[in-house]
């Protein structure tokens, strides 16, 4: 007889784990499918996205670091820094492996979430902050909705070419004799930095399609970075490559190559390739 009930007592704790696996097996494959669909509303800027990334945690008990990494980049992109941080710090928290990916990104949710909170606190930023807040929004989002900060900067610090230089870069396509007139305001009001000539260059150059107006400007922020600015010689090299000088253009290029510091090696690819289309056409 006691026999018997241990085998009964078995028998029921082993359909118990039966069913309890099965049912744990079916929140992972539920999780899974909403963590689908919540990647799919996020492709498209759907705002139930978050909704469904949620359901999908909820599914997981909250340990579903995917899940949190995706939610976390969703929030970020609709701006909301704090949550996005929030949903970052959770995701490496669960898996620690990513932290060595995702450091970098960390430190720059971090301090976009601080200077947003500060920001809507009605504290007002320095300008080197506040442009700082327009790179992030620009960088995690869009050029829309980091125009607003941008405009916002011009209002409180118009007297900062900075602030005239990053408003002229967003709206540039948008607002074309705008954004030349805020790239010569800067010139007029910082004429011995060399960083206020390279913008209006690259205005003038792409902008305008001006190249020797560009190349004027670009010459100037070489004068007065000693030669030592690669990106004046990058805007040279562009400006003269528009002019067809292709001779100039491919020494301007190479001096950038040469003088480019090991971090910026990625963009040696595009120089080399307006090189090589410059030696083509001779």
């Amino acid at each position: 007889m006691f026999r018997l009930f241990q085998i009964t007592s078995c028998l029921s704790l082993s359909l118990l784990l039966s069913v309890v696996g099965r049912a744990q097996v079916s929140k992972i494959s539920s999780a899974k499918q909403h963590l689908e669909s919540a990647s799919s509303a996020a492709a498209s800027g759907d705002a139930a996205a978050e909704k469904e990334f949620r359901k999908a945690i909820e599914l997981r008990d909250g340990i579903y670091p995917e899940a949190w990494l995706q939610l976390s980049l969703f929030l970020r992109k609709n701006l909301r820094f704090t949550d996005s941080l929030q949903a970052l710090e959770t995701a490496l928290k669960q898996k620690p492996q990513l932290l060595s990916t995702w450091e970098k990104d960390l430190g720059i949710v971090r301090r976009a979430a601080e200077l947003q909170a500060r920001d809507s606190s009605g504290e007002v930023l320095p300008v080197e902050e506040m442009i700082e807040l327009v790179n992030a929004v620009d960088t995690f989002a869009y050029h829309e909705a980091a125009k607003p900060y941008a405009e916002r900067a011009v209002v409180i610090y118009p007297q900062s070419s900075s602030a005239l230089i990053t408003l002229a870069s967003l709206i540039k396509w948008d607002e074309r004799e705008r954004a030349m007139d805020l790239f010569n305001r800067a010139v007029s009001l910082k004429s011995s930095d060399p960083l206020v000539y390279i913008a209006r260059g690259r205005g003038f150059c792409w902008i305008e399609g001006d190249g020797y107006r560009a190349e004027a400007d670009f010459r100037k922020a070489i004068a007065l970075s000693n030669g030592l600015n690669i990106y004046a010689w990058q805007g040279l090299g562009d400006a003269l490559a528009r002019q067809g000088r292709r001779n100039e253009a491919i020494m301007a290029y190479e001096k950038y190559l040469a003088m480019r510091p090991e971090n910026l090696a990625f963009q040696d690819l595009q120089i080399k390739r307006s090189i090589a289309a410059l030696r083509t056409q001779q």
